[in-house]
């Protein structure tokens, strides 16, 4: 008879195959939950009223014992000297009725940064010609820095109030959704 008709081989087989799928599943299925977002004093956002997330950034407005609070959390891919670019900017929030917003409070974390292999490229030289003289350029790295920051507010804005979110050059409108419990 041909193939193996062992029926414990056919037992095995499936459960080592199920077993590391259920685990990369249950990775993302975690990665993919709402993430808690945190203050400058790395304590959670438990309750938030309003909510938005940008492409870099989350933000979430809840109301503590002093009063209604805005909590950024900016998330900024860049190289290993861009640290001291984020050192020089602190975010800021605009908004029509109470104007331009600086932080409270603001943490700058450490980078999280990966090495990337060294990368080559043709030379323009040999280019035509078909011979590509290849040209290494140094060792670089990837850093991830996350700047925390919080803002007090003289109320809890409504999910239709227009507010910016300004770093540097950069302005982005905030389109607020309310947090579900």
């Amino acid at each position: 008879m041909a193939g193996n008709s062992d029926p414990e081989v056919f037992v095995r087989t499936p459960l080592r195959l199920v077993l590391p799928c259920l685990a990369v599943i249950t990775v993302f299925a975690s990665a993919c939950s709402s993430a808690v977002l945190y203050d400058t004093r790395l304590e959670p956002v438990h309750e938030p009223v309003l909510y938005a997330s940008l492409d870099y950034a989350r933000l979430a407005i809840d109301s503590t014992e002093a009063g209604a609070r805005a909590v950024v959390e900016m998330y900024i891919e860049g190289n290993e000297w861009a640290g001291d670019y984020l050192a020089l900017h602190v975010p800021t929030l605009q908004c029509a009725s109470e104007g331009t917003i600086a932080p409270t409070a603001i943490r700058r974390e450490a980078p999280d940064c990966l090495d990337e292999a060294p990368s080559a490229f043709c030379d323009e030289t040999g280019a035509d010609s078909g011979l590509c003289p290849v040209r290494m350029v140094g060792r670089q790295s990837r850093c991830l820095y996350v700047v925390r920051a919080e803002y007090l507010l003289s109320r809890i804005p409504s999910v239709l109030e227009q507010f910016t979110l300004s770093f540097g050059q950069n302005a982005t409108a905030l389109y607020w959704a309310r947090r579900k419990p």
